[in-house]
């Protein structure tokens, strides 16, 4: 298998690191520049979260840094329009573990609640310190695969449930045949005693 695509390497001296806390209907943004600390709320919409995402690339800019590094625990599919609309403006991505931030939660504030404020807060201190995992782009043979081993282990599900149905049925079937031919037997030994051998 060839790779065509290879890894960017980050300058982090020339990006700002936008920590979001995501949530179904809501977005929590929050990052430093130069000291200034920056925080906000979006709704999870496409146009909403551009709007947002160019405004605070505004601001990089009028700062000296060149790109946004948007970062994000991954929470099932409600951050997919954040990075969707993120790599589209051609911004970097990353997610954050969701694990890391629960801990390092308590680290950070001693306190284990989960709050609004505070999650955008240690997701932008972990983008800092580097702990983030790629946000990949997988290829479309890739996702092709993915989702045929996905139909192949339904299919083997649905082999099994089948077969776990018609096997005790097989059972009956067979105890009723040979309980029929039981009692036909029978009947012929009746029959036979009865009216003597013919």
């Amino acid at each position: 298998m060839k790779i065509k695509r290879t890894a960017q390497k980050i300058n982090l001296n020339n990006i700002v690191d936008i920590a979001v806390d995501v949530h179904k209907d809501t977005l929590c943004f929050f990052f430093e520049i130069a000291g200034d600390e920056f925080s906000d709320t979006c709704g999870n919409r496409s146009t909403t979260i551009e709007k947002k995402i160019l405004a605070y690339h505004k601001i990089a800019l009028e700062h000296g840094k060149k790109n946004l590094r948007i970062i994000c625990e991954p929470t099932g599919q409600y951050q997919n329009k954040l990075m969707r609309t993120a790599r589209r403006l051609s911004f970097f991505s990353n997610y954050v573990n969701a694990e890391s931030v629960a801990k390092f939660r308590i680290v950070e504030s001693n306190d284990s609640n989960k709050t609004d404020q505070k999650d955008p807060r240690v997701i932008n201190t972990l983008g800092k310190l580097n702990k983030v995992i790629k946000f990949r782009m997988i290829g479309e043979e890739y996702l092709m695969l993915r989702k045929l081993h996905k139909i192949y282990d339904e299919c083997d599900v649905a082999i099994t449930s089948h077969r776990c149905r018609i096997w005790p049925s097989q059972g009956f079937f067979q105890f009723a045949q040979t309980h029929a031919l039981c009692w036909l037997q029978s009947q012929n030994q009746a029959k036979w005693e009865v009216s003597g051998p013919e």
